[in-house]
């Protein structure tokens, strides 16, 4: 196994205390690129790891979705928002960008730990390995409830989605909410084309989860 490092740097719109701060992120993670036979598919899968930085991640407003917020403000803004299961410090950030890009990268692309930091953190530097990624995350019936549209929770999936929504009582969990995006549409023909790629977003009513939700 031949390692190499992953660098990307985005800036993110934090709430902490009912107050919103910008917070300029640098990742760093040791990959493994090596013992993938299908070149062009693990191209494919970086350059929508990519797309999901520049276009999705980056500016995007991180909220803890335990926190006393209605998170409907946010809907008048042109931003992504990113649920957090917890206060969205660097370690949470790293953890849920972690494990988001390992699922859209699937077998193609192997992240063996991830390095982040911020410039209004606490002043250090987290490296997240994937064995601890397993403890550090809740699964679906955690995070949305015993009833949830998904399968599993936006990071463990992988389409550009950053969040979740929880069904009504009433709801058909097969009539899924339009929150998921495609990130193969930004890879390239391979027949040329004068066609942009434009990005399709969700388009939703937001329900705020609170802790009454959080099935015992």
């Amino acid at each position: 196994m031949i390692q190499t490092q992953l660098q990307r740097s985005f800036r993110l719109y934090r709430v902490f205390n009912e107050e919103l701060e910008t917070c300029n992120c640098k990742i760093y993670a040791d990959i493994d690129l090596m013992d993938f036979e299908d070149s062009i598919l693990q191209n494919d899968r970086l350059i929508m790891m990519d797309c999901w930085v520049s276009m999705i991640l980056e500016n995007s407003i991180v909220y803890d979705v335990w926190d006393d917020i209605d998170p409907s403000t946010f809907g008048m803004l042109k931003n992504s928002v990113l649920q957090c299961p917890g206060s969205p410090d660097d370690f949470m950030i790293g953890a849920l960008i972690f494990q988001k890009l390992q699922s859209i990268l699937g077998d193609a692309v192997i992240i063996e730990n991830l390095k982040i930091e911020t410039d209004n953190g606490a002043g250090i530097a987290y490296t997240i390995h994937a064995a601890a990624l397993e403890h550090s995350l809740p699964g679906i019936e955690d995070w949305v409830g015993e009833r949830h549209f998904f399968d599993k929770p936006w990071w463990l999936r992988s389409d550009g989605s950053t969040l979740d929504m929880i069904p009504q009582d009433d709801e058909d969990l097969d009539d899924k909410p339009d929150i998921l995006i495609d990130l193969s549409q930004f890879i390239p023909n391979r027949v040329s084309s004068n066609k942009p790629a434009e990005i399709i977003r969700p388009n939703f009513q937001f329900k705020v989860i609170t802790h009454d939700d959080d099935p015992e």
